[in-house]
């Protein structure tokens, strides 16, 4: 995992140009700032803070899982926000569909919208959790390798150790 970058507004904008969102970059890097490095550091176990020395940047580099991780967050983040917007009134509009002269216009109620969008919260929910998986799994290393890799190949090919494996087979 190599490091990548450290300033928030980076991250911000690369999750702007990722995302179909009206938010702008400063909103974005507020939220990284308020909410997504706590939460970053609840997912996968770090201590990254928001520097002041560093003129509100992080102390330290964030890698490529990292920067993922943080957009996910965000994605949810801003379709909670739709689905709570969106959710005030499940009215259906009286005209359902319209067509003239090759055009097509449907009307489609609040309601499905919003099952639309809980249903791309979820995928994104899934999204993070692989990937948190996925993080936290490539940091684990084996605390210890058991077996006996020093005998050489040709250990078993005499026709001694050949009688006793075969005797213990038996």
């Amino acid at each position: 995992m190599s490091s990548v970058t450290n300033k928030i507004v980076d991250v911000a904008n690369n999750i702007y140009d990722q995302s179909i969102t009206s938010d702008s970059i400063a909103y974005i890097a507020n939220f990284i700032r308020d909410r997504a490095i706590g939460q970053l550091n609840n997912l996968i176990g770090t201590n990254f803070y928001v520097d002041d020395a560093l003129n509100y940047e992080l102390n330290t580099n964030l890698t490529v899982d990292q920067i993922s991780i943080i957009y996910e967050l965000y994605e949810i983040f801003n379709l909670n926000r739709l689905i709570k917007l969106n959710g005030g009134s499940s009215a259906y509009s009286s005209i359902s569909q319209v067509q003239s002269d090759g055009a097509f216009v449907k009307m489609v109620s609040k309601s499905e919208i919003n099952k639309d969008m809980l249903q791309l919260r979820k995928q994104h929910i899934d999204a993070l959790n692989n990937l948190v998986k996925s993080y936290n799994s490539n940091l684990i290393t084996p605390l210890q390798v058991v077996g006996d890799d020093i005998l050489s190949a040709d250990y078993y090919s005499n026709e001694f150790n050949s009688d006793l494996i075969h005797n213990r087979r038996r």
